[in-house]
C-alpha cells in the first residue's frame, strides 16, 4: 500500500507507469478518488445478503426477543443511525408500519429507497446484462454514500438531542 507514495527506487510508480500493470491499483491510491462500474448482478447479490441478513435477525428478534447490542451505543449511550433496526423489521415482518416508524424512520426511508433502487437494477441487469448501463444519471450513483452519510450524522444529532 505504500508503494505508491514511494519513491521509484523503493518499489513505487514512476512518472511514466502504464496502466494496467501489476501496481495500477496502488495508482488510484494518490489520485482522486474513483468509483468503479458495479455490474447490477453484483448490486443485485449485495442488496439479497442484506436482506437476507436483516430478516435472518429481525425473525430471531421476534422469537426470541434477543437482539445485537450496538457497540456506539455502548460506548457512547447515543443511538446510531441504526439502532431500532432489528425492532424496525421484526415490526414490518408482522406487518406493523407505524412501529416501525417510531423505531427507526430513517432506516425505514432508507429502505424504500433501496428497494427503488433495486428495482432499477433489476431493469439494467434485465435490458443490458453485461454492459452495465445505468439507470440513474452517473453523479447520483457516485455521490449518493456522500448525502447518506451527512443524513446519517444528521440523524444521529436529531434523534439523541431533540
Amino acid at each position: 500500500m505504500l508503494a505508491g507514495f514511494l519513491p521509484e527506487s523503493a518499489g513505487g510508480l514512476s512518472r511514466h507507469h502504464k496502466p494496467g500493470g501489476r501496481r495500477s491499483i496502488l495508482r488510484c491510491v494518490q489520485s482522486t478518488p474513483v468509483v468503479l462500474p458495479r455490474r447490477p448482478k453484483e448490486c443485485l447479490a449485495a442488496v439479497g445478503g442484506f436482506v437476507a441478513v436483516g430478516t435472518g435477525l429481525s425473525l430471531v428478534y421476534s422469537f426470541t426477543g434477543l437482539g445485537m447490542p450496538c457497540p456506539f451505543r455502548m460506548l457512547t449511550g447515543w443511538s446510531c443511525p441504526f439502532c431500532g433496526g432489528t425492532r424496525m423489521g421484526s415490526a414490518l415482518l408482522h406487518g406493523d408500519l407505524v412501529a416501525a416508524w417510531h423505531f427507526n424512520a430513517v432506516l425505514l426511508v432508507f429502505g424504500v429507497l433501496l428497494a427503488v433502487r433495486t428495482v432499477g437494477w433489476i431493469i439494467e441487469w434485465l435490458r443490458h446484462p453485461g454492459r452495465g448501463n445505468r439507470w440513474l444519471p452517473q453523479a447520483v450513483s457516485q455521490y449518493w454514500w456522500v448525502f447518506a452519510g451527512v443524513i446519517a450524522v444528521a440523524w444521529v444529532f436529531v434523534r439523541n438531542l431533540i
